[in-house]
């Protein structure tokens, strides 16, 4: 199921960049793993956890790179899914459910700012949209390095779990 578990990660990345989490890294996130019918284990989806850095005003519109955090140039792909939940995001009621958490004007217009930032880089196809049907490992172009990179991370996360389980 890693082509489930890779979209979970592309939607993690979009939610992270509009909060404006500087902070997500492999430490903190959980990794839910499973054992097939065949016996073996299979990543079976990821979960972001510690999220004390998000919201706030990181200077992420000029280009600088601030922690762990994923600007749209440096995003690829967003599931239709995802996007659809983007596009129908408006910004009074965003400003809304954010009022409860004590958030400044300029902290939440700048959540704003992030869900329009999505939407150009989608509509100047910077981040390329992958519909339900086509979300598989395969049915779009990783670069060679891309793809070892991720199947190298999801090998060593399992071999993790194997060894501190005792497998």
């Amino acid at each position: 199921n890693a082509s489930e578990a890779l979209g979970q990660i592309v939607d993690l990345q979009v939610l992270d960049y509009i909060c404006g989490n500087t902070d997500r890294h492999a430490g903190n996130m959980i990794y839910q793993f499973d054992r097939n019918q065949d016996g073996k284990v299979v990543l079976k989806g990821i979960k972001g956890i510690d999220n004390d850095c998000a919201f706030g005003t990181p200077n992420i519109e000029k280009g600088h790179k601030i922690q762990q955090m994923v600007n749209p140039e440096d995003m690829q792909f967003i599931r239709e899914d995802m996007l659809k939940k983007i596009v129908s995001l408006k910004k009074d009621e965003i400003d809304m459910q954010l009022s409860h958490y004590r958030l400044t004007d300029e902290e939440k217009d700048a959540v704003w700012k992030r869900v329009e930032n999505v939407r150009e880089a989608v509509k100047q196809k910077k981040i390329t949209v992958i519909g339900k049907d086509h979300w598989e490992l395969n049915s779009f172009k990783f670069t060679k390095t891309e793809k070892d990179n991720y199947l190298k991370n999801m090998k060593d996360k399992m071999k993790i779990l194997l060894l501190g389980s005792g497998g």
